[in-house]
């Protein structure tokens, strides 16, 4: 009921944030608890496994913006990368070429850690196309940087790489 709320209200207003986030709640809640009947929640004591949602819209557009600086033949090739700094509820989004710098910042839920990653700009952006308006829950590996990025219908993997790796602005 409230994602249908949600699509009649409009962006700017004030209930269409209130109304989503009762829509990823709702969404989280129903996941998880039909994960734990079928066994599959993942186990709560890994703590290398960073979680965050976010939604994919917002977050497709935000990458279309930053991404327009990222050259298409870079000479260092972690700048083919978007770095992802998670500081509480906060995601902020870095993409650079060797002169210029761009960043964003969006609210995530179910996050209250820091943790930064990199990840190939070209394939989050292509991967995010495909994907209607909805929550995306990433689940990040703080060893490994692999990552699940789960959605309504399904599921993309990728492996990241140590935001350390990234240059400074």
């Amino acid at each position: 009921i409230a994602a249908k709320i949600v699509l009649l209200l409009p962006k700017n207003n004030f209930f269409f944030g209130f109304f989503f986030k009762i829509y990823l709640f709702s969404l989280i809640f129903v996941t998880n608890t039909r994960a734990s009947a079928q066994g599959l929640n993942a186990n709560p004591l890994n703590l290398n496994i960073m979680n965050f949602i976010v939604s994919s819209s917002l977050l497709s557009s935000r990458l279309q913006t930053i991404s327009r600086v990222i050259n298409s033949k870079n000479t260092i090739a972690v700048l083919d990368c978007i770095l992802f700094e998670l500081k509480g509820n906060t995601l902020t989004l870095t993409a650079s070429d060797p002169d210029n710098t761009l960043s964003t910042s969006i609210e995530v839920v179910d996050c209250s850690e820091e943790f930064s990653f990199l990840i190939s700009s070209k394939i989050l952006i292509d991967s995010l196309k495909e994907i209607s308006e909805q929550p995306l829950r990433f689940e990040v590996n703080r060893d490994t940087y692999e990552m699940n990025i789960f959605y309504l219908n399904g599921k993309y993997s990728m492996v990241g790489q140590n935001a350390e790796e990234y240059p400074s602005a």
